[in-house]
This record gives structure tokens, sequence and C-alpha cells, in this order.
């Protein structure tokens, strides 16, 4: 029974470890949101998104605001989802610190093409945002949110795809993992 506990104490280690390995990139993050694209622009204009970096409340001037960026998107009639994503995306990794030059730094990544997100971490502190849209019309400039034509949603990440291993389902599948390896271990030694 000892050699039995060894080899599947070892296998259940180490698919922990990959565990923990895959949920530390999901977690480095201080905050992060996710944007949701659907639609079809049906006018053209700028979508203008604030970012107002906030240092964290225990840092040097914690709780402050450290820098206002204003991200701008151009948007064209007939410009798709998937276009409108990957054009914030560039947009904010352009106009924002990034985390090699500056510890309180942002990265901006695609999580889905099929479904155009944009996650947008940032990795000390956090930060506030307001959206705004403007756009011509006649000899006006109207100005609203979302674009015309276009759904743009941003709440923070709560699913598999943003966080797969700290999910309850994500959690779940390594639950169900490790009570496979430690059948099948059993399963090898009644064999042998």
């Amino acid at each position: 029974m000892r050699t039995l506990r060894r080899p599947s104490a070892g296998v259940a280690a180490l698919v922990t470890a990959l565990a923990v390995a895959c949920a530390v990139p999901a977690l480095a993050q201080q905050q992060t949101t996710v944007t949701k694209f659907t639609g079809t622009a049906t006018a053209t204009g700028v979508w203008t998104r604030t970012i107002t970096d906030i240092t964290e409340p225990n840092g040097p001037g914690g709780g402050t605001i450290q820098a206002v960026y204003n991200v701008n998107i151009n948007i064209t009639i007939g410009d798709t989802a998937d276009q409108v994503a990957e054009a914030y995306r560039a947009a904010c990794n352009a106009t924002l610190p990034a985390p090699a030059g500056n510890p309180n730094g942002y990265s901006a990544v695609r999580l889905n093409t099929v479904q155009p997100r944009v996650r947008l971490s940032k990795q000390k502190g956090t930060y506030n945002y307001s959206d705004g849209y403007a756009f011509p019309n006649g000899g006006d400039v109207i100005t609203a949110f979302p674009p015309p034509g276009l759904s743009i949603v941003t709440d923070l990440p709560a699913n598999a795809e943003d966080a797969p291993i700290t999910t309850p389902a994500g959690l779940a599948a390594l639950a169900a993992g490790l009570t496979a390896v430690v059948w099948w271990a059993r399963r090898r030694r009644v064999a042998a």
C-alpha cells in the first residue's frame, strides 16, 4: 500500500504544479477588463476610451490619479466587430505604457477571433474608464456611446476563456483530472 501512495502522490503533485503554473498568468494582473464586440458600424466617427490610471492604495501616493490616457479608435461605416476589436487592441498597446517600461504598465491582447474580445490588464494598481463616441450627422456632431450598429460591452473576466484554471469549471476539471490519475495509478498497481 505504501508504494501505491508514492507514485499517486507524485503524479498528483505534478498535475497540481502544472495547474498552479497555468493560473499564475491569470492572477498576475492587478486589474483586468474584457471588452466584447458585436455588430457592424453604421456611422463614421471616433470612439474615445479615457483611462484614468490609479496607483495601489498602499503604494506611494496610494489611491491617487497618476495619469489620464485617451485611447482613440477611428471607426468607419462597415467596420465589423472583429476589425473594431483589433483597432482597439492596437490603440491600447500604442497609447498606454507597456509593462516592460513601467511597473504600472498595461497590456491588451485578443482573446477570441470568432467572438471578438480584448483583455486589457494593468500590472499594478487599478484604473477607471469612460467611453465617448463622436460622429458627424449632417452639419452637427453627435456624441453618444456605443457607436451606431455596434455593441461594445466591458466587464471583469468571469468565464473559463478569460482565466481557465481559476473558474469553477477549471477547478472541477482539475479535480476530475486528479481523480482520474489516482484511479489509473491504483488500477495499474492492482494489475501488476
